[in-house]
């Protein structure tokens, strides 16, 4: 994904849960939270989360390579890493 894109658009993700509940998503650059959304899903349904990142993390994106997404409905967490382009 590039940077300007990420920037601009974000990131969507597509969650789909087997119970009600809570669904969560993060996006870190090391150490760093740079955009984080939460959502209500229901039983066998799917959501939409979209992490923006906000302007004060633009310098902290740009520098970065790579970023972690972290997704969590109730007690299932899956994590993945995002390379970044120019």
């Amino acid at each position: 994904m590039k940077r300007g894109a990420l920037l601009r658009r974000g990131v969507k993700v597509t969650v789909t849960a087997s119970q009600a509940g809570t669904a969560a998503a993060s996006l870190r650059a090391g150490r760093k939270v740079v955009a984080r959304r939460t959502r209500p899903v229901g039983a066998n349904a799917a959501t939409v989360l979209t992490l923006k990142p906000r302007a004060k993390q633009a310098r902290r994106i740009r520098r970065a390579h790579t970023l972690r997404l972290r997704v969590a409905v109730g007690p299932q967490v899956q994590a993945r890493t995002i390379a970044l382009r120019r």
